[in-house]
């Protein structure tokens, strides 16, 4: 490797750290500027306002908000995301490395198929510039990039689950 990819590579990694730093700053300060209470969410409405206090003690919300965003930063710097909700008071950490490996076995195989297909078609519309393949895989390409992605998604399950019985339909084989 080339000092200059090198020292290329080693600058866009330490960007990453700012940049993650900014979008987690806007998703805090976001959440606090949202209309809506996520202990009224949570519990429900029919609480009292002494167990609604005891939550907002328990959740950090009684401290002011810049003693609430550096916790925020420093627990997202330690990995510690708290415990859900919803989920029986699990740690978010737990849930996290229950679906990773699903979305990485997803995740993985699309981003190699995708980078694939388009260099090679590219390369093969560029040898055939101006012809009819050039603009058949030009409109096959804005076709796929307008349709919505739910859309998508949802004949890929029909096409490759129901009619293909390649997929599951829900869950992982």
């Amino acid at each position: 490797m080339s000092a200059s990819l090198r020292n290329f590579l080693i600058t866009r990694l330490l960007l990453t750290i700012p940049m993650v730093l900014i979008l987690a700053t806007m998703v805090f300060f976001v959440m606090r500027v949202l209309p809506g209470d996520p202990i009224t969410s949570t519990v429900g409405p029919r609480v009292t306002e002494e167990q609604r206090e005891i939550f907002r003690q328990q959740l950090g919300l009684d401290q002011p908000l810049l003693v609430q965003y550096f916790d925020f930063v420093w627990r997202m710097i330690r990995l510690d995301f708290g415990n859900s909700m919803i989920g029986g008071n699990r740690p978010i950490r737990d849930e996290l490395s229950e679906v990773l490996p699903a979305t990485i076995e997803l995740s993985v195989p699309s981003m190699l198929f995708a980078s694939v297909f388009g260099v090679l078609s590219g390369a093969y519309a560029a040898q055939r510039r101006k012809k009819a393949a050039d603009y058949g895989l030009r409109l096959f390409s804005i076709t796929i990039y307008s349709v919505p992605i739910f859309w998508l998604g949802l004949m890929f399950i029909i096409i490759f689950s129901v009619g293909l019985g390649v997929t599951p339909v829900a869950g992982r084989k």
